[in-house]
């Protein structure tokens, strides 16, 4: 019989009080007026917590940690940590699930990995880390080194719903397609790629209920929530992290997530 799991989700998409995407070399961060910047929720992880809900066999409950969303209108990063560092403990998760939106937050994402995989050894075999999203995909391999015990690449929703359904029944997440896996002393094997969702609007949407919403609306001043209309973008810009392959919702789904 598969067990229930506890699963934490982080989302490390941090902004400083300038409105900017954060490293380790930004302390401070404060409440940004919408003028300045808007903060968006991590969408990712509510996607794949529903496309798991949806589609997976294991049962389980969730807790999500916006980083950008911790109690208090003015914060600094030891205190973002203390807190991460509180549900690790607290909720004593047996998966954990972090992204990050930017390639500046990557210090930021390998200190949580540092705190979750410290957790996970203390709480001994069972405990699971994965890590995801668009800029981790292209570096899979420096966050298993950092921490994780696996790294989705590209889309996470049918890749992270066999995640645990693998590891809820004690199996091999070298089983998985489209991870990156450690092996231990360092190696970190690339299992099979997976194809992308062709149909964007067969996703399901994303798991609302696990997010703070009235805390995401203060933080915006009340002006502002995001949600995504579209996979992948139609340009080609050099510098960018994302595949090559556009796939709009309809307007009739997007309408559906407005309301």
């Amino acid at each position: 019989m598969t067990r229930r799991l506890r699963v934490l989700l982080g989302g490390v998409n941090l902004l400083d009080s300038a409105g900017q995407y954060a490293g380790e070399d930004h302390a401070e961060f404060s409440m940004t007026p919408f003028s300045v910047s808007t903060r968006p929720l991590p969408l990712g992880l509510l996607y794949i917590a529903a496309a798991q809900r949806e589609a997976g066999e294991t049962p389980c409950e969730y807790l999500l940690y916006d980083f950008d969303l911790p109690p208090g209108e003015v914060f600094t990063l030891d205190r973002v940590f203390e807190t991460w560092r509180a549900h690790l403990r607290d909720f004593a998760p047996d998966v954990v699930a972090l992204s990050c939106l930017t390639m500046r937050q990557h210090p930021l994402l390998e200190r949580a990995l540092a705190d979750a995989r410290a957790h996970a050894n203390e709480a001994g075999p069972g405990t699971w880390i994965i890590a995801g999203g668009p800029s981790v995909s292209k570096e899979p391999d420096r966050f298993v080194r950092a921490g994780a015990d696996c790294v989705a690449i590209g889309e996470g929703e049918w890749t992270f719903t066999e995640f645990i359904d693998c590891v809820a029944g004690g199996g091999s997440p070298e089983d998985v397609a489209g991870l990156a896996v450690s092996v231990g002393d360092g190696e970190v094997l690339h299992t099979p790629p997976r194809a992308l969702t062709v149909e964007a609007d067969t996703l399901p949407m994303p798991a609302w209920d696990l997010a703070d919403i009235p805390g995401h609306l203060r933080r915006n001043r009340g002006v502002f929530a995001s949600l995504f209309t579209h996979r992948d973008c139609p340009y080609q810009c050099i510098y960018c992290e994302h595949v090559r392959g556009f796939r709009p919702h309809g307007p009739g789904r997007v309408v559906d997530e407005i309301e």
